[in-house]
Protein backbone atom coordinates (compact mmCIF):
# COMPACT_ATOMS: atom_id res chain seq x y z
CA UNK A 1 0.00 0.00 0.00
CA UNK A 2 1.45 3.29 -1.02
CA UNK A 3 1.76 5.95 2.05
CA UNK A 4 -0.30 8.64 1.13
CA UNK A 5 1.07 12.06 0.72
CA UNK A 6 -0.20 14.25 3.31
CA UNK A 7 0.54 11.33 5.91
CA UNK A 8 2.16 11.88 9.01
CA UNK A 9 5.22 10.30 9.29
CA UNK A 10 5.56 10.63 13.14
CA UNK A 11 9.14 11.88 13.48
CA UNK A 12 9.82 15.60 14.27
CA UNK A 13 10.47 18.22 11.78
CA UNK A 14 14.01 19.83 11.70
CA UNK A 15 12.17 23.29 13.26
CA UNK A 16 10.37 21.14 16.46
CA UNK A 17 13.77 19.97 17.39
CA UNK A 18 15.53 22.83 17.09
CA UNK A 19 12.64 24.31 19.52
CA UNK A 20 13.22 21.55 21.74
CA UNK A 21 16.57 22.63 22.11
CA UNK A 22 15.93 25.85 22.35
CA UNK A 23 14.31 24.91 25.57
CA UNK A 24 16.97 22.68 26.66
CA UNK A 25 19.20 25.92 26.40
CA UNK A 26 16.79 28.08 28.60
CA UNK A 27 16.29 25.41 31.31
CA UNK A 28 20.21 25.49 31.51
CA UNK A 29 20.86 29.46 31.96
CA UNK A 30 18.41 29.22 33.94
CA UNK A 31 20.08 26.92 36.06
CA UNK A 32 23.14 28.63 35.59
CA UNK A 33 25.35 26.01 34.70
CA UNK A 34 27.82 26.00 31.68
CA UNK A 35 27.42 22.66 28.70
CA UNK A 36 30.12 21.10 30.27
CA UNK A 37 28.64 21.20 33.71
CA UNK A 38 25.22 19.83 32.75
CA UNK A 39 26.94 16.58 30.50
CA UNK A 40 28.91 15.70 33.54
CA UNK A 41 25.51 15.78 35.48
CA UNK A 42 23.86 13.73 33.04
CA UNK A 43 26.54 11.04 32.62
CA UNK A 44 27.33 12.56 29.12
CA UNK A 45 31.21 11.15 28.45
CA UNK A 46 31.22 13.99 25.10
CA UNK A 47 30.99 17.33 26.30
CA UNK A 48 29.78 18.72 23.06
CA UNK A 49 26.97 16.66 23.33
CA UNK A 50 24.69 19.83 25.03
CA UNK A 51 26.15 22.30 22.14
CA UNK A 52 24.35 19.42 19.96
CA UNK A 53 21.00 18.55 21.71
CA UNK A 54 20.62 22.34 21.90
CA UNK A 55 21.06 23.10 18.35
CA UNK A 56 18.81 20.43 17.67
CA UNK A 57 20.82 17.73 17.06
CA UNK A 58 20.91 14.42 18.13
CA UNK A 59 17.94 15.02 20.24
CA UNK A 60 16.06 11.30 20.89
CA UNK A 61 13.37 10.08 23.37
CA UNK A 62 15.63 8.80 26.32
CA UNK A 63 17.17 12.08 25.90
CA UNK A 64 14.38 13.96 26.33
CA UNK A 65 13.52 11.76 29.14
CA UNK A 66 16.74 11.98 30.65
CA UNK A 67 16.33 15.85 30.59
CA UNK A 68 12.84 16.64 31.62
CA UNK A 69 13.38 14.47 34.32
CA UNK A 70 16.96 16.41 35.92
CA UNK A 71 15.21 19.53 35.55
CA UNK A 72 11.40 18.51 37.09
CA UNK A 73 9.46 19.57 33.84
CA UNK A 74 6.84 17.51 32.01
CA UNK A 75 8.07 16.21 28.81
CA UNK A 76 5.28 17.51 26.86
CA UNK A 77 6.91 21.42 28.23
CA UNK A 78 10.07 20.06 26.87
CA UNK A 79 9.29 18.67 23.78
CA UNK A 80 6.33 21.45 22.25
CA UNK A 81 6.54 24.14 25.43
CA UNK A 82 2.88 22.84 26.80
CA UNK A 83 1.64 21.01 30.14
CA UNK A 84 3.33 22.29 33.41
CA UNK A 85 6.36 21.71 35.45
CA UNK A 86 6.05 19.08 38.26
CA UNK A 87 3.06 19.82 40.51
CA UNK A 88 5.51 20.98 43.24
CA UNK A 89 6.69 23.55 41.36
CA UNK A 90 2.88 25.23 40.62
CA UNK A 91 2.24 24.72 44.16
CA UNK A 92 5.12 26.54 45.39
CA UNK A 93 3.10 29.84 43.86
CA UNK A 94 -0.16 29.22 46.49
CA UNK A 95 1.42 26.82 49.29
CA UNK A 96 4.41 27.36 51.82
CA UNK A 97 5.78 25.49 54.79
CA UNK A 98 7.67 26.93 57.44
CA UNK A 99 8.81 25.74 61.09
CA UNK A 100 7.33 27.02 63.82
CA UNK A 101 9.44 26.73 67.20
CA UNK A 102 7.02 26.86 70.21
CA UNK A 103 7.59 26.13 73.73
CA UNK A 104 5.44 26.03 76.69
CA UNK A 105 5.95 25.47 80.53
CA UNK A 106 2.44 24.29 81.25
CA UNK A 107 2.73 21.30 78.68
CA UNK A 108 6.36 20.42 79.24
CA UNK A 109 10.00 21.65 79.13
CA UNK A 110 10.91 20.67 75.38
CA UNK A 111 10.71 23.08 72.45
CA UNK A 112 8.57 21.71 69.78
CA UNK A 113 8.92 22.37 66.16
CA UNK A 114 5.85 22.69 64.42
CA UNK A 115 5.17 22.73 60.82
CA UNK A 116 2.85 25.89 59.63
CA UNK A 117 1.71 25.51 56.17
CA UNK A 118 0.37 29.30 54.34
CA UNK A 119 -1.88 28.49 51.75
CA UNK A 120 -3.00 31.53 49.25
CA UNK A 121 -6.55 32.23 50.89
CA UNK A 122 -8.33 32.10 46.93
CA UNK A 123 -7.26 28.71 46.85
CA UNK A 124 -7.83 27.89 50.57
CA UNK A 125 -11.45 28.86 49.53
CA UNK A 126 -11.73 27.16 46.45
CA UNK A 127 -10.57 23.99 47.95
CA UNK A 128 -13.39 24.49 50.71
CA UNK A 129 -15.77 24.74 48.34
CA UNK A 130 -14.90 21.87 46.35
CA UNK A 131 -14.86 19.48 49.89
CA UNK A 132 -18.47 20.79 50.19
CA UNK A 133 -18.97 19.74 46.83
CA UNK A 134 -17.84 16.29 46.97
CA UNK A 135 -19.39 15.88 50.64
CA UNK A 136 -23.11 16.41 48.93
CA UNK A 137 -23.69 12.73 48.68
CA UNK A 138 -27.34 12.89 47.66
CA UNK A 139 -26.46 15.75 44.88
CA UNK A 140 -26.37 13.94 40.87
CA UNK A 141 -23.20 13.04 39.88
CA UNK A 142 -23.77 15.24 36.57
CA UNK A 143 -24.50 18.13 38.76
CA UNK A 144 -21.52 17.94 41.16
CA UNK A 145 -19.21 17.50 38.25
CA UNK A 146 -20.38 20.74 36.64
CA UNK A 147 -20.37 22.26 39.80
CA UNK A 148 -16.87 21.52 40.81
CA UNK A 149 -15.96 22.56 36.90
CA UNK A 150 -17.32 25.90 38.25
CA UNK A 151 -15.62 26.82 41.10
CA UNK A 152 -12.19 25.49 39.28
CA UNK A 153 -12.98 27.94 36.40
CA UNK A 154 -13.67 30.51 39.08
CA UNK A 155 -10.31 30.11 40.42
CA UNK A 156 -8.35 29.58 36.96
CA UNK A 157 -10.21 33.28 35.70
CA UNK A 158 -11.33 35.45 38.52
CA UNK A 159 -12.67 38.53 38.37
CA UNK A 160 -10.44 40.47 40.07
CA UNK A 161 -6.32 39.29 40.89
CA UNK A 162 -5.72 38.89 44.06
CA UNK A 163 -2.74 39.59 46.47
CA UNK A 164 -0.01 36.73 46.34
CA UNK A 165 0.99 37.31 49.86
CA UNK A 166 -2.82 37.08 50.78
CA UNK A 167 -2.79 34.18 52.61
CA UNK A 168 -3.79 32.01 55.66
CA UNK A 169 -2.00 30.26 58.45
CA UNK A 170 -2.48 26.81 59.76
CA UNK A 171 -0.38 24.50 62.15
CA UNK A 172 -0.24 21.13 60.60
CA UNK A 173 -1.82 18.19 63.19
CA UNK A 174 -1.60 14.80 62.99
CA UNK A 175 -5.25 13.28 62.18
CA UNK A 176 -5.00 10.79 65.45
CA UNK A 177 -3.73 13.95 67.76
CA UNK A 178 -7.66 15.43 66.75
CA UNK A 179 -9.40 12.20 67.36
CA UNK A 180 -8.31 11.97 71.07
CA UNK A 181 -10.94 13.57 73.24
CA UNK A 182 -9.51 14.16 76.25
CA UNK A 183 -9.32 18.15 78.25
CA UNK A 184 -5.38 17.93 78.30
CA UNK A 185 -5.14 17.32 74.43
CA UNK A 186 -7.86 19.88 74.01
CA UNK A 187 -5.76 22.00 76.16
CA UNK A 188 -2.33 21.83 74.58
CA UNK A 189 -4.50 22.33 71.25
CA UNK A 190 -5.46 25.63 72.08
CA UNK A 191 -2.44 26.90 73.41
CA UNK A 192 -0.41 25.78 70.42
CA UNK A 193 -3.27 28.17 68.54
CA UNK A 194 -2.70 30.83 71.32
CA UNK A 195 0.96 31.24 70.46
CA UNK A 196 0.52 30.76 66.75
CA UNK A 197 -2.07 33.75 66.08
CA UNK A 198 0.49 35.65 69.03
CA UNK A 199 3.11 35.20 66.70
CA UNK A 200 1.70 35.98 63.58
CA UNK A 201 0.53 39.88 64.69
Amino acid sequence: MNKQPNQPSGRLTDDQLLQIGNRIYTLRKDAHQTQEELANELGFSQANTISKLENGQGITLDKIIQIANYYHVSYERLIDGTGHSYVLDILTKYINFESFHYSNPDIDSNTHTLPIIEINTKLYETLKKIALAQSIKDLPSKLKEEWINQIKEEFMNPSIETEKTDCSSFIIVDKSILEKDDCQNNNIILKLIEACESSSN
